[in-house]
């Protein structure tokens, strides 16, 4: 299973009895992620969500993928992980390259870092070697990028 960045801080959800947790998978960690596992969302996927929590531990939860409808939103929703409160893990922290150094293209790899440094990163954001666009790996679902 593909292990990916998730800001558990960006929680729609907490869960509780019963109830499953939900949270955002478009933060740059989680793209990032995806880029590098050149793995597109998609309805169902499981994933292993991870975070750090501190010098010494990760916390890391199994979670499926959705597309959480929502009209208001810019492309009529965002992608969530779906995952049950009460199975998080405590896990050995992994040290890990930063985002301002590492960045791959999710199509032919090639390293934006120094790209995005420069330029910055939104949705119309495309790889100068191929290009991608790097937000593809997170589009809605039916878009055909």
């Amino acid at each position: 299973m593909t292990k990916v960045y998730a800001d558990f801080n960006a929680l729609l959800d907490v869960g509780g009895p019963g109830r499953h947790g939900l949270v955002h998978l478009d933060r740059l960690g989680t793209l990032r992620d995806l880029c590098a596992a050149r793995l597109r969302l998609r309805e169902g996927l499981t994933l292993i969500l991870r975070s750090d929590s501190s010098e010494d531990e990760d916390l890391e939860i199994e979670a499926t993928v959705r597309w959480s409808s929502d009209p208001r939103a810019l492309d009529g929703g965002c992608w969530v992980g779906e995952f049950d409160p009460e199975a998080f893990r405590d896990v050995p922290a992994q040290s890990e390259r930063s985002v301002s150094d590492w960045f791959p293209c999710g199509s032919c790899g090639t390293n934006l870092a120094a790209d995005i440094r420069r330029s910055g990163l939104n949705s119309s954001t495309t790889c100068v070697a191929c290009g991608t666009r790097v937000h593809a790996l997170i589009a809605p679902p039916g878009d055909g990028v």
